[in-house]
């Protein structure tokens, strides 16, 4: 602030929103809005995006998409659908230089915690992997269209690989 005219950042704030004036004014990282998400808020309700805690009903239909990274940040979100329509993002697995397999596992565990379905541990074997998704999830795992590429060294895409792992993708 030093080196602009006075009146300068009062001006910034007032024409920004909070978010360009925070990444362009004060330089904080903000790689996480966007045009998609650039309404959530994280409060509480009413003011914000979040709730308060609580059980989802086993009747709520559970759903998962997912971005793909090794080095950049694989994401997956696990919603949920109320009856109202209401979405609720309820977890995530979020981590970096992992393999598919071993998403898969990390998957399968954290949806294992809410749902069992019958299963007294996660599922490991392909089989019982596939059986417990279909039960478990309304659809399969939405993701970015890029994990149905092949490489170009050839061998299997992300998306074969997911399956190869007991989770069926979908083109998101």
């Amino acid at each position: 602030s030093h080196n602009m005219p006075p009146g300068t950042l009062a001006k910034k704030k007032k024409e920004l929103s909070k978010e360009e004036f925070d990444l362009s004014v004060l330089g904080l990282n903000r790689a996480g809005f966007g045009a998609v998400y650039k309404q959530f808020i994280n409060e509480l309700e009413p003011e914000g995006n979040l709730c308060k805690p609580f059980a989802i009903p086993d009747y709520w239909p559970l759903y998962m998409s997912g971005d793909w990274g090794y080095r950049n940040p694989h994401a997956i979100a696990f919603a949920a659908l109320s009856p109202d329509e209401e979405i609720y993002i309820f977890d995530e697995q979020y981590d970096s230089e992992m393999t598919v397999p071993d998403v898969c596992s990390a998957i399968i565990e954290k949806l294992w915690s809410y749902r069992p379905m019958g299963f007294p541990t996660p599922p490991t074997e392909l089989q019982d992997r596939r059986r417990y998704m279909k039960m478990v999830l309304a659809a399969p795992l939405i993701m970015d269209p890029a994990v149905f590429q092949t490489p170009q060294g050839g061998g299997s895409s992300i998306a074969d690989q997911f399956d190869e792992s007991g989770i069926t993708v979908q083109k998101g």
